[in-house]
């Protein structure tokens, strides 16, 4: 395949060429002076892209939900490129050290697409490649969901109430499992509806 080129006369007897190579490996360079061949010059061209990996899946990863993010080859300016011939691939290990199935799909724009879903919280190890060989490597601590049939709700505030006293009872998340679970104070949401069927907010 052609590479364009341009050709800069300076009136002196010396020429720029210049050519924006869209592949990387070995480049055949032939200088032509009045269509007559005086050299031909191989180089390699060099693959010097960034790797950028970016997403809620993760910034904001949960176990057993389908996670998303972007990888990006990117051009010193930090803008992606996309490289012909280049190679990306993925590998994620949950916490006990096991293969997590993922999927990558190449946009042809310099960016990839990445899904994959886990049922362990806690780190996964997230291993980029390129061309087979290391990139990057991200270590993502993978949130663990509450699940609200295993959740619990207790304390004085649902037992014994007393009017015009204030009174607490405490939310427990819970997993899939029965474990306790940290999650977003912002996921918590309590609406208590008075007798006369209006509507108060609690402090959390």
């Amino acid at each position: 395949v052609r590479v364009p080129s341009k050709i800069k006369d300076h009136g002196d007897g010396n020429f720029d060429a210049e050519y924006t190579p869209k592949n990387h490996g070995p480049h055949a360079v032939e200088i032509f002076l009045n269509d007559k061949k005086c050299k031909e010059i191989t180089v390699t061209v060099v693959d010097d892209a960034d790797i950028v990996a970016e997403g809620k899946g993760l910034s904001e990863p949960v176990v057993d939900e389908p996670q998303n993010f972007t990888i990006k080859t990117v051009n010193k300016e930090r803008k992606p490129v996309h490289i012909e011939g280049a190679v990306i691939g993925i590998t994620i290990k949950n916490p006990n050290g096991d293969d997590v199935k993922s999927s990558l799909r190449d946009n042809h724009d310099g960016t990839y697409s990445v899904e994959y879903k886990t049922d362990k919280p806690g780190d996964h190890k997230f291993t980029i490649t390129k061309g087979g060989k290391e990139a990057k490597q991200i270590v993502v601590d993978v949130a663990d969901k509450s699940d609200p049939s295993k959740s619990l709700a207790e304390g004085p505030g649902l037992e014994k109430p007393v009017i015009h006293s204030p009174t607490k009872f405490y939310v427990k998340p819970r997993n899939k499992d029965g474990r306790p679970v940290k999650i977003k104070p912002e996921a918590v949401k309590i609406t208590i509806k008075d007798p006369q069927g209006h509507d108060f907010q609690p402090k959390i």
